[in-house]
């Protein structure tokens, strides 16, 4: 028997040794969320533009977003209630009593809703996120071009992955984790269905999905009315100074709010606009570049949250600046007599584009001609070029970069010794 019990527990302490658990479930991360998705319409086109989520929900690097997917229904305008996530029901405190962490109800990081299934033939009246969420709505996606494989940080032996060859075909459209991406509809079917009450706005969702149907979080709901039509402002004029480029225009309806864009010659805008949100005066500045050319174009608009409507946009109006513009002249001008020279000393002048200054003498009755070959950045000058009694008429003029002069600065006249 004590044979027996020895071998039995040889042969267990063996098996526990070598045992190993149930194997772990791979992971699995999901993407995370969209927190900066934004929506314009103009006309019947609808833009949906975002950001690819650059890492998973829980941070974790590489992102496995693969593809966006796209929601969008009409329905009627929300209705008041709880919003898309209603709040957990955590415990109100009590004075003088601790709050017990198990008092807490457990929570997921984010679990997809179930989507309840269209009530009629063509989707049900869309009001809520859940609502939107569901398979009669995709619109459609937008693919994401994977990131590099990453090198294994503290590995003697990795290698930086190598370059790419050169190649003549086009680069990869698609746009990858931590870079803008856009969506376009055009929603003509909708807008001409409208005029019912129940159908007056669009709402839009993006859901990132990892591997082929892994969703993450949607994004919020962005919700555009579709019934707006807006009038474009009158053409905008451009005009500048040494300064300042000015946009003006004149609204053709009363209360129009704007944004404007810069654009190209052809009238393609360059986003984002060039103000944070909608302004109320027709009236835009910016710092002047000379000999650049610069191109608007304006919207009247009207927003609701992270979505707006636009009207069509101005036709482009372009200008390039020419500096044209002189600095102020110098003053303070004066003279100091010595063996030898004269020394010239004047205020500095103030001007951003400033090269420097020109030192002009005459003699007598002559007209003052220049001193020095190129402008001189100090603001004194010492002419030794003089000659012992004779007596010299002194003015100095400020240059900017563009070769503008400035009017002359006070005269000195001064005999040298």
């Amino acid at each position: 028997m004590r044979l027996i019990a020895a071998a039995l527990l040889l042969t267990a302490a063996g098996t526990a040794c070598g045992k190993r658990g149930n194997p772990l479930p791979p992971v699995r991360p999901i993407p995370g969320r969209i927190n900066d998705a934004t929506a314009r319409r103009i006309g019947d086109r609808v833009e949906v533009r975002f950001t690819v989520p650059p890492a998973n929900l829980d941070n974790s690097t590489p992102p496995s977003v693969t593809r966006l997917d796209v929601y969008a229904a009409a329905g009627p305008p929300t209705p008041p209630g709880p919003g898309f996530f209603p709040p957990a029901p955590f415990p109100l405190p009590v004075p003088g009593r601790p709050i017990m962490m198990n008092s807490f109800p457990p929570s997921r990081i984010w679990t997809p809703p179930a989507p309840p299934a269209p009530t009629r033939r063509g989707g049900a009246p869309v009001t809520t996120g859940v609502q939107l969420l569901n398979a009669a709505y995709l619109r459609g996606h937008v693919d994401v071009r994977p990131p590099p494989p990453p090198v294994a940080a503290g590995d003697a032996n990795a290698k930086e992955p190598p370059a790419p060859a050169a190649s003549t075909t086009e680069p990869d459209p698609r746009p990858a984790p931590g870079e803008p991406a856009t969506f376009t509809y055009d929603v003509s079917k909708e807008r001409a269905a409208a005029g019912a009450e129940d159908l007056s706005v669009m709402r839009f969702m993006v859901v990132p999905i990892a591997g082929r149907n892994r969703p993450g979080p949607p994004s919020n709901v962005l919700e555009l009315p579709l019934t707006s039509t807006l009038v474009p402002p009158s053409s905008p004029v451009v005009s500048y100074d040494e300064r300042t480029i000015t946009v003006t225009w004149t609204p053709t309806e009363p209360s129009q709010i704007f944004r404007i864009y810069r654009a190209d010659s052809t009238g393609k805008e360059v986003l984002p606009a060039l103000t944070p949100g909608p302004i109320g005066t027709p009236l835009y500045s910016a710092p002047v570049e000379f000999g650049v050319e610069r191109c608007f174009v304006v919207h009247s608009t009207i927003a609701r949250g992270s979505a707006v409507v636009e009207s069509e946009p101005t036709a482009p109006v372009c200008k390039t600046p020419v500096d044209t513009f002189p600095p102020a002249a110098p003053d303070g001008l004066i003279a100091l007599p010595s063996e030898g020279k004269i020394q010239l000393k004047w205020n500095a002048v103030d001007a951003a584009d400033l090269a420097g200054y020109l030192v002009l003498r005459a003699e007598g009755a002559a007209a003052p001609e220049p001193v020095t070959a190129s402008p001189v950045s100090e603001t004194a000058f010492d002419d030794t070029t003089t000659k012992a009694g004779v007596r010299y008429v002194y003015v100095v003029v400020a240059v900017d970069k563009a070769g503008n002069r400035s009017p002359s600065s006070n005269q000195v006249e001064e005999t040298a010794r």
